[in-house]
Order: C-alpha cells, then sequence, then structure tokens
C-alpha cells in the first residue's frame, strides 16, 4: 500500500518476471491428441515444465506461445491446464481452436 510497493510491483508485472497465469478449462475435443503445423507435443525428456504441448502461433502479427497439458479426459471432452506465455486478446480460445477444441468452461 506504500508508493514504492505499488512501483516495485508494476515492474514486475511489466517484465512478467515472478507472475504466471495458469488457467483450468473444460474443452469439447482433446488437445493432448493434436499435433500440426502451430501444435508440438513436448516430450518429457526434453522438457522441464509439467506442460505436455506448445502451440506457437502469430496473433495480430506478433509472436504468440500457449503450454498446455490434459489433466482428466471425460468423454467427449477434456479438463486441461494452459498457460499463456504471451498475452494477446482471446489468445487461449483462438490458440485452443486451432487444436480443434472449444472451451465449454474456464476458470483462472
Amino acid at each position: 500500500k506504500t508508493s514504492s510497493a505499488y512501483h516495485i510491483m508494476v515492474g514486475w508485472f511489466r517484465l512478467n518476471q515472478g507472475v504466471t497465469r495458469l488457467y483450468h478449462a473444460i474443452v469439447e475435443g482433446d488437445p493432448g491428441e493434436q499435433s500440426g503445423k502451430y501444435v508440438q507435443k513436448l516430450l518429457p525428456s526434453s522438457n522441464d515444465s509439467k506442460f505436455s504441448f506448445e502451440i506457437r502461433d502469430p496473433l495480430d502479427g506478433k509472436d504468440a506461445l500457449t503450454l498446455g497439458r490434459v489433466i482428466e479426459r471425460l468423454g467427449k471432452c477434456c479438463v486441461i491446464e494452459i498457460c499463456p506465455v504471451t498475452s494477446h486478446p482471446h489468445q487461449l480460445r483462438r490458440h485452443l481452436a486451432l487444436m480443434g477444441c472449444k472451451v465449454a468452461w474456464g476458470k483462472s
């Protein structure tokens, strides 16, 4: 609640240091089964994180990256955990659409 604390927090957010946006969603489709031009499966041996896929696709002319993993499969739907590394409007929905998935329900 001090001016100096405020400026420190603003600096962290600008540099995106120490802040991770992590979302859980139920999607129609199975992003864990997809691969293609924009989607890559991450092998556990070459991946230091818990994520199993990444989506790289330019959005509005700028690089965009989303990491994710399937937590549970529920028939035609999946519970997923996704993390936008970059921040663009509607990035998660647009990247999931590339994988043929539609967000049925989500929560941050």
